[in-house]
């Protein structure tokens, strides 16, 4: 409610602000539309951002100290910064002051990380995205997860259609309130590698004690998908000189689908010594819902505007931005039974439970970008 909240805060914001905007009465600066030209304008964008999740998204391990006393760490794959980009093509509307835009957003990541325990009897690294429990018949046995590695790509795309109105306040104020419709796509996928042993100690035939070396794979994803409506206002304070001070904020309320799920192995070789054939056995689950995913994107910058022969004129523009999706990703967790046996070939694996976390995508980060605009 925190977030829906804070969504409809800043849409009363902006609503406010139009609202102000539109109405002479309400400041004593004077209130015009200013009369642009028609043509096109482009708009090309860069943008540095570091990307994040909560609630857990991105964990892959717990590592447990070998000191005394023993500790416990949650190992996850933090936050990465990574290039993004955006292209923009508009059009102004002859003598109104209104315009009409196109924008796609696109931003994306890979990161990756390796945990290494500390030795084979004191449990290491345990996975947390697939919990496995080894279970030897007729024996006592200790697992212990050598080391643990995962691998993390992020997939942003945004597409926003909007129309704007130019206001200026005063000499020195300018404000362009837009309406429009927003297409978000965020997949995360996360995948986790976990090699272990399970070191088997024979409690009928001590010469036949063993360890079992194996292997666990696991891979999260999450994809999702909406369409809303979308209402921003974007403002300007000249300096004099070309320089300006810029504000962008803008929200939207997307409805679509989250779809999310989990695949794996596990698997170990054949110890012939001990007549334990090979094995390996996969395991997946899989689910989707409806979901309302709302969006807050907020901008701060400085800008420039000189004009040229052939272009009517050019806006040089360099700020920070912060963009949240609320509730945008799922993560699916799960857990285990191995039965390790060499009895007549009978090892087996079942699935015990699944559980679903959610939680939000955001990037934060410094933009640059250029605008052109025609005659």
């Amino acid at each position: 409610m925190k977030k829906v909240a804070s969504t409809l805060t800043t849409l009363g914001i902006i609503i406010s602000y139009n609202a102000f905007a539109a109405s002479p009465q309400a400041t004593p600066w004077q209130v015009s539309i200013p009369l642009l030209q028609k043509g096109l304008f482009f708009g090309l964008e860069g943008i540095y951002a570091e990307t994040s999740v909560n609630n857990g998204l991105n964990d892959y391990a717990i590592y447990n100290s070998q000191n005394q006393p023993q500790t416990s760490t949650i190992e996850n794959l933090g936050n990465h910064w990574d290039f993004g980009y955006g292209l923009t093509l508009g059009y102004n509307f002859p003598n109104s002051g209104n315009d009409i835009d196109l924008t796609y957003s696109h931003l994306g990541n890979s990161n990756s990380a390796l945990t290494s325990g500390g030795g084979t009897i004191n449990p290491a690294n345990f996975p947390v995205n697939f919990i496995v429990n080894l279970v030897s018949q007729s024996t006592d046995s200790t697992t212990a997860i050598s080391n643990a590695s995962a691998n993390e790509n992020f997939d942003f795309n945004q597409l926003d259609l909007t129309a704007g109105q130019q206001i200026n306040v005063g000499s020195h104020l300018q404000l362009h309130p837009t309406i429009g419709l927003r297409y978000g796509y965020v997949k995360n996928e996360l995948k986790a590698n976990y090699n272990g042993q399970e070191i088997i100690d024979n409690i009928y035939s001590p010469e036949k004690d063993f360890t079992l070396p194996f292997t666990i794979n696991t891979n999260n994803y999450s994809r999702f998908t909406g369409i809303g409506p979308e209402l921003g206002l974007d403002s300007n304070y000249s300096l004099g000189k070309g320089f300006g001070l810029v504000a962008h904020a803008d929200s939207a309320l997307l409805v679509g689908q989250v779809y999310s799920s989990i695949n794996g192995n596990i698997s170990w070789p054949e110890v012939s010594d001990n007549n334990l054939p090979s094995f390996n056995s996969n395991f997946n689950y899989n689910t989707s819902s409806s979901r309302i995913v709302p969006i807050t994107n907020l901008k701060l910058g400085v800008d420039y505007t000189f004009a040229s022969n052939s272009i009517d004129n050019v806006v040089l523009e360099f700020g920070y931005q912060v963009t949240d999706y609320y509730n945008a990703i799922d993560k699916i967790t799960g857990s285990g039974t191995a039965y390790v046996t060499n009895y007549n070939n009978s090892s087996s694996f079942t699935t015990n439970a699944y559980t679903k976390t959610t939680g939000d995508f955001a990037f934060q980060g410094v933009y640059a970008s250029v605008k052109l605009q025609l005659e």
